[in-house]
């Protein structure tokens, strides 16, 4: 929707050109308005900035910085509420004489009557400060699952609020210093460990998190709702069937606008679900977005350029194909930039590019959450196996008789033993740590690496039952992958070319539900099986039954490429500073094993693109 920036200036010295320069810096977020405005406390001064992307009541009365009627409080916002109009009628005892239609005006009114209370029934996406003049009280918040980024920085002279890390940088009241201590923990994991960035001395404020400024004093405190417990009782055909009911919900209020919206549509399970409900609710030529490969020949590994279109047609969309090839790594620094920080997630190239086509399209529903909320990846079935039958298996004793299988990236079957491979490799005595190094990139290990990794310590008690091991594995995703990598990879790539993306799966009240179904009763029925039904049940089998492919492009095999050389010449510069963190030797042996075939390094070496094309000490 936009990008906000803040400044409280303890100092009293700061010029207003640093909110200016703030609003600069994120421009590309909302290119419909920019606006700012100052106030002053008696010891601070605060600087409001905002840049707008008008979607919902595209009148001035949704403008932002917006202010109470009184002139006591402020608020800038970004995000949208789905459920604002519902949370109007909560105000009607107010007796509110409301300017327009907009959710920033309803989540104004409701921060004045509720504060901090109402954050638990915000049903949407957003990050917002909002600011009580006479109280001298700020309130910054994020809604549960990370979908909006809110980045912050303290020092001795001020407090700086920004949507983007770029905004916080160009305060000039922080300094551009490099975090080394995340390297380790991004190449693992593939993103910073949160609340952490890879800058020093600026956080990202965590999921359903709410940081209070009140007399001198900074509190984070979290509003995360408790999770309900589960109901074994529950059968699938009613699972199905209520799935089904606020799945539609949840889409018809995701599609809440001013402006028209689209899909971005992979052929998958998730995305051709959203296509399939929305034919159902008489929505006629849709306009749906996907990448195409520029030569299909040399497309290895996905099969959406097949899928995507064939749904379009199923179900009487309008198919935009966006068609990339090898060139698009010629653009790799500006998707880089767009994210502020490396996230090792090729999709970001495709989202990037896929977002610039779409323009002057503002709005696209995405299909992320999904496999988070449903159990859709590899790893939550090789976790359900492993727990079902192997969990008290020698596995220290498999892994020294162990042979890797071969997975060089032209063996018909290299997905398959990169699997096995990775299976064996990541067991742990734990269980709680089996999952996590199944999130892992496994080939990073203390050996690349000449500083220590700090990683969360995960608890010691192994004694859960499969469904406490189950929901823990779904948790740990939602909590860390999807909101550090695919939602911050998916706002920060598309917003560049300001489109925001919404994803109807992650709906509060649709989540909420799911969260009521056993994590056994998820997995027991194969990845995603309720969704897949809903799809079987709507002639999607063809899609349904898509092994798990995600939004990626073949960067593995385009980096074979001569015109590419550069690239990988600038990972094996031996004079790199990033070589005072990282083990030469190491990393050549890794990107040349992959250069002659001989194993599919590609995550890795996305990883590793990502992170010395943003290097720059």
């Amino acid at each position: 929707m936009c990008a906000i920036n803040f400044i409280l200036d303890f100092s009293q010295q700061i010029s207003p050109q640093a909110i200016c320069a703030m609003n600069r810096a994120n421009a590309h977020r909302g290119p419909d308005a920019t606006t700012d405005t100052h106030e002053a406390w008696p010891h601070a001064q605060l600087f409001f900035g905002h840049n707008r992307l008008k979607i919902i009541d595209l009148s001035e009365a949704a403008s932002q910085p917006m202010r109470s009627v009184c002139g006591r409080y402020v608020l800038i916002y970004n995000g949208e509420i789905y459920n604002h109009l519902a949370l109007r009628q909560r105000l009607h005892l107010f007796k509110i004489q409301w300017r327009g239609h907009s959710d920033t005006e309803t989540l104004l009114q409701l921060l004045i009557a509720f504060g901090a209370d109402i954050l638990p029934s915000l049903n949407g996406m957003f990050a917002f400060v909002f600011v009580d003049l006479h109280a001298q009280k700020i309130l910054c918040a994020r809604d549960t699952f990370g979908q909006k980024p809110l980045f912050w920085a303290q020092t001795p002279q001020a407090l700086i609020v920004s949507s983007t890390l770029q905004g916080v940088l160009a305060s000039g009241a922080v300094k551009s210093e490099p975090n080394i201590s995340q390297i380790p923990h991004y190449l693992r994991y593939k993103f910073a460990q949160t609340p952490a960035t890879f800058y020093q001395n600026i956080e990202e404020l965590l999921i359903g998190n709410y940081l209070l400024f009140q007399n001198k004093t900074l509190k984070i405190n979290s509003f995360m709702p408790e999770k309900p417990q589960p109901l074994p009782q529950l059968q699938s055909y009613e699972i199905i069937a209520r799935t089904q009911r606020l799945l539609a919900d949840s889409l018809q209020r995701h599609l809440l606008a001013d402006v028209p919206v689209g899909l971005m549509l992979s052929g998958g399970t998730d995305s051709t679900l959203l296509l399939a409900l929305l034919a159902e609710m008489d929505y006629k030529n849709f306009p749906v977005y996907g990448v195409v490969p520029a030569n299909p020949a040399t497309n290895f590994g996905t099969d959406d350029y097949v899928f995507a279109p064939r749904a379009a047609v199923q179900f009487g969309a309008e198919w935009n194909p966006i068609t990339l090839g090898a060139e698009c790594l010629d653009s790799l620094d500006e998707v880089v930039e767009s994210m502020g920080q490396p996230i090792a997630d090729g999709a970001a190239i495709s989202t990037y590019f896929l977002a610039k086509a779409v323009k002057p399209l503002k709005v696209l529903l995405s299909g992320a959450g999904a496999d988070e909320i449903f159990g859709g990846y590899n790893r939550h079935q090789a976790y359900y196996q492993y727990l079902k039958y192997l969990k008290n298996f020698p596995w220290d004793f498999i892994k020294k008789i162990n042979k890797p299988l071969p997975e060089g990236y032209e063996h018909p079957l290299r997905k398959k033993f990169r699997l096995i491979n990775r299976f064996v490799e990541q067991t742990h005595q734990n269980p709680l740590y089996t999952f996590r190094n199944f999130t892992a990139l496994s080939a990073f290990d203390a050996s690349f690496f000449k500083i220590q990794s700090s990683e969360t310590q995960l608890p010691d008690d192994t004694n859960f039952s499969t469904d406490n091991y189950l929901a823990f594995g779904l948790a740990y995703d939602q909590t860390h992958y999807l909101p550090a990598d695919i939602l911050a990879m998916t706002d920060q790539t598309a917003m560049r070319h300001s489109v925001e993306i919404r994803a109807p799966y992650l709906d509060a009240e649709l989540v909420r539900y799911v969260q009521h179904i056993p994590a056994e009763k998820l997995f027991v029925g194969g990845g995603k099986w309720i969704l897949k039904e809903l799809l079987k049940e709507r002639k999607g089998m063809a899609y349904a039954q898509r092994a798990k492919e995600g939004f990626g492009l073949p960067v593995g095999q385009w980096l074979r490429e001569p015109e590419h050389k550069h690239l990988i010449d600038n990972i094996l510069d031996k004079k790199n500073s990033l070589y005072e963190i990282l083990v030469y030797e190491k990393v050549k042996a890794l990107v040349e094993a992959h250069l002659t075939h001989k194993a599919d390094y590609t995550q890795e070496l996305v990883a590793l693109l990502m992170l010395f094309r943003w290097w720059k000490w």
